[in-house]
């Protein structure tokens, strides 16, 4: 609730998408949690961001779409290979492994010195560490992974995930033409492109 709250300060925004767009996505995810193996309490939330396509998960089980990523996607597929990806990261506990990995300092030295500001800006990192931070290559072939066999069990092929990649990486190498450099996008925290493309269309 509270990286919720703070990604406010980082630019995001109510999502200005359609009621029905949201209600039919909403519907997709509550469908996809409910064939999960164990129950969870997943949620999903949307939000306008600026510096446009973004997907990621937090700690608690929330997955956030931006705007501008929903935008892209040209059929329930292609959702869902990015849902199916940032799920496969909570299932795995990627996210909390990473949060608590770039973490460990503050958390030594909170134990050490007994600093509680130490321990409390644990938290207030969470929602840099989560955007613009990228998983190890292990975690991401996990995640890719899992995506491409929840892709398959419901008859969908995991070329749905190469294709949402391809737009993707189009969108970042437009972003940072516009920009002049910077990139924030889902691909500067999801790296080897490429590599993932020809593993997404291999597994069909």
């Amino acid at each position: 609730e509270h990286t919720l709250a703070a990604l406010e300060e980082m630019g995001f925004e109510p999502s200005e998408l359609p009621p029905e767009r949201q209600q039919r996505l909403r519907e997709v995810f509550a469908r996809f949690v409910s064939e999960l193996p164990e129950a969870r309490d997943y949620r999903i939330e949307f939000r306008a961001w600026v510096l446009g396509p973004n997907a990621f998960a937090l700690p608690g089980g929330t997955v956030v779409f931006t705007d501008a990523i929903v935008g892209l996607f040209a059929d329930d597929a292609e959702f869902l290979a990015v849902l199916a990806h940032e799920v496969g990261h909570l299932e795995h506990r990627h996210v909390m492994r990473t949060v608590m990995r770039g973490a460990s300092i503050a958390v030594l030295t909170a134990v050490v010195f007994g600093d509680v500001g130490s321990a409390s800006s644990v938290i207030v990192a969470v929602p840099t560490t989560l955007v613009y931070s990228a998983y190890s290559r292990e975690f991401e072939r996990e995640a890719d992974q899992y995506a491409f066999d929840a892709l398959k069990r419901r008859g969908m092929s995991p070329s749905a995930f190469a294709s949402v990649m391809r737009k993707l990486d189009d969108a970042a190498t437009k972003q940072a033409g516009d920009e002049g450099g910077g990139d924030w996008s889902y691909l500067s925290s999801h790296p080897d492109t490429a590599e993932r493309i020809e593993a997404a269309e291999r597994a069909r």
